[in-house]
């Protein structure tokens, strides 16, 4: 039986022992039994520091037991950031310190068993670390933040938040690695619009969490496209009065149930908007200019369906339109004639389909 301490992490099959002094490096049988608190571990598993009894067989260690597991390392200070790619900022008389987290760490705050994104910036923390990795936090005092709310004037800039409460404008800072919340999901800063009310915390005189309290309701407009759609302004008319719109970069343009490009819209296309911190965020085409002439297009068939009465009662098909592949549905026609073999009328066939007012009346199969 040999004891001594582990001198460092396991690497590959040999693990180095300090005893009475002297440090040796020993290999590790293929096969070997470790165990540390009763519980079967990895190689991988023993930490620096940990004290441990071996026996060895043709100069192999068969069988290890840490005897006494190395004491963890306790340090404190004030969280100076949140954490980010498993990284915790610490401050302590001045000094800044980066710690890598454990994967498996414990973190209680306000008594609560809580994930790493809920420390904040200004919680004080007791940590201890292991093997150069912090396993446990407690924070013995949160951050005393300020909480306000208002309502958002501006889109943030020059890492400014602009607010209006009770008919005052204010302003805060942002801090670097502020948190905010829209609709329940964490977002970046871009995301908040105007018109958004929102609580905010701040500490030290910056803002550390944002949460929008009630979105900005989205302006419902309609009326006819009265010019050539370009990717920046929609101009429509209505009751004789044309009104040009500014187009969000994403905005969102539903035709004929597909979604397409804005500059996809017809002169004549009847349309549904809802508009956003004054932009267009959603066009729907409610009657298209086009929808009651006739057509004669082909496609690769993508699916049909039939009615109660075991016809044609609708067909698919998919169609490449300015390089990207598009689905469009259409109503057959009850007396609709079908050319063409049958038995090649499967996904992926091309067909040709004739009709008028989306109602197709001819299948031809190619």
């Amino acid at each position: 039986m040999l004891t001594g301490t582990v001198k460092s992490v396991v690497n590959g099959n040999a693990v180095v022992l300090t005893t009475s002094g002297t440090t040796s490096t020993y290999a590790l049988y293929p096969d070997v039994y470790i165990y540390k608190n009763g519980v079967k571990i990895s190689p991988s598993a023993l930490q620096a520091g940990d004290e441990v009894s071996v026996r060895t067989f043709n100069n192999q260690i068969i069988y290890m037991e840490v005897t006494k597991p190395v004491v963890p390392i306790s340090s404190s200070g004030t969280v100076t950031a949140v954490v980010n790619n498993n990284i915790l900022k610490l401050t302590k008389s001045g000094v800044t310190t980066n710690y890598t987290l454990h994967p498996d760490i414990v973190i209680y705050r306000n008594g609560v068993k809580v994930a790493a994104s809920a420390l904040q910036v200004g919680d004080e923390v007791n940590v201890r670390t292991s093997d150069n990795k912090v396993i446990f936090i407690e924070v013995t005092q949160t951050a005393q933040a300020i909480t306000n709310n208002g309502t958002i004037t501006a889109a943030v800039s020059n890492n400014v938040l602009k607010l209006k409460k009770d008919n005052v404008n204010f302003e805060i800072k942002l801090h670097p690695d502020v948190v905010v919340y829209r609709n329940g999901l964490k977002v970046a800063l871009t995301e908040l619009k105007i018109g958004d009310e929102v609580n905010v915390r701040t500490s030290e005189n910056k803002v550390i969490y944002i949460e929008v309290t009630k979105m900005v309701q989205p302006i419902t407009n309609n009326g006819t496209v009265s010019a050539v759609v370009n990717s920046s302004e929609l101009k429509l008319t209505k009751s004789g009065v044309t009104t040009a719109f500014t187009l969000h970069p994403d905005v969102i343009v539903y035709r004929g149930g597909v979604k397409v490009r804005a500059i996809d819209l017809k002169v004549g296309d009847e349309v549904d908007i809802r508009t956003s911190d004054n932009k267009v965020i959603y066009i729907e085409v409610t009657k298209r200019v086009d929808e009651n002439l006739p057509f004669d297009l082909q496609g690769k068939l993508k699916g049909t369906t039939l009615n109660a009465q075991g016809e044609l009662a609708t067909i698919s098909i998919v169609q490449s339109i300015n390089g990207k592949d598009q689905t469009t549905v259409y109503q057959v026609a009850s007396s609709v004639t079908i050319v063409g073999n049958l038995t090649l009328f499967k996904e992926g066939r091309l067909v040709q389909l004739k009709g008028a007012n989306k109602v197709v009346t001819s299948i031809t199969i190619k």
